[in-house]
């Protein structure tokens, strides 16, 4: 069956994985019951503004991906996760009829699936397990001379990382990243992040941890190319007992971005220094 390629990777304009050749499930040219089987390809992931890798496969990236198909009407037609042991994760075949529909690809670093829910929304298990993620959705056609299909995802989250210059106290035993404004839900249409709440995310700390600087780090779906959050750090002992923290305003989050901070938390220094990583985006900010 003739083959034609959709979407190409915007090579001139992105970063992508090295991609390998497709490893397809065996399947034959219509299912047992006569279906016609679609076939789709992840070709690469895009990266601009991103940390890029000179070469890398699939699974270097992502640990689970995620393909839906709808009809027309926006009923959800087939869905399949993956897992990067997979042989053939990154590409997929449908048993479906000739038509036009709607493909949603989400690849992520989670541990678990992510869920797409009737409201258009995708979540993970919590919205502070939100990972490095890729998003693909649009229309696709399929018919007898375009079986196979192409995408490219593109990276969707932001992402901050606090360092603490000073090494931690023997005593602090959790830390915690408060940030508002932000959003562990996508929006699998637009690729945006859905909602606005208030998010906190726990780090247990070991002894291997204390006496030395650290790093801490969370990602966000901005809802907008750039958005503006609140973060607290705040450390605590073995008992809850609060022992140091930090409040940052109108931090610069966006999207294809890591923002970065550096600066002590338990020492006597006033203020934070703050850097954007300039293998992604750069962007000069101080608190």
């Amino acid at each position: 069956m003739k083959k034609y390629q959709y979407y190409l990777c915007m090579a001139a304009l992105a970063t992508c994985l090295s991609c390998e050749k497709a490893v397809l499930p065996e399947s034959e040219e219509s299912g047992n019951d006569g279906t016609p089987v679609f076939r789709i390809h992840v070709e690469c992931l895009e990266q601009t503004g991103f940390e890029s890798r000179a070469v890398g496969k699939l699974e270097d990236y992502c640990s689970k991906m995620t393909f839906v198909l709808y009809d027309q009407t926006g009923e959800k037609v087939v869905s399949l996760h993956q897992d990067s042991s997979e042989a053939s994760f990154g590409s997929v075949s449908m048993n479906v009829p000739y038509g036009e529909y709607h493909l949603l690809v989400i690849g992520h670093q989670g541990e678990k699936n992510c869920t797409v829910k009737a409201d258009g929304g995708v979540t993970f298990d919590r919205a502070s397990d939100v990972t490095d993620t890729f998003w693909y959705y649009g229309n696709v056609q399929f018919t007898e001379s375009s079986s196979d299909l192409s995408v490219t995802l593109k990276r969707v989250v932001a992402k901050m990382e606090l360092t603490c210059l000073d090494p931690l106290p023997s005593n602090v035993k959790k830390v915690s990243l408060k940030y508002s404004q932000a959003t562990g839900t996508l929006d699998l249409q637009t690729g945006y992040g859905k909602t606005r709440a208030t998010i906190t995310k726990d780090f247990e700390i070991t002894d291997v941890m204390t006496g030395q600087p650290q790093t801490f780090a969370f990602f966000i779906f901005p809802q907008e190319d750039e958005v503006m959050l609140n973060v607290i750090f705040k450390a605590y002992d073995g008992n809850g007992t609060e022992v140091g923290g930090k409040e940052l305003k109108d931090v610069p989050m966006r999207r294809n971005t890591i923002t970065r901070y550096q600066g002590e938390i338990f020492g006597r220094s006033v203020g934070m220094r703050a850097m954007i990583e300039a293998d992604w985006q750069t962007i000069d900010y101080k608190p």
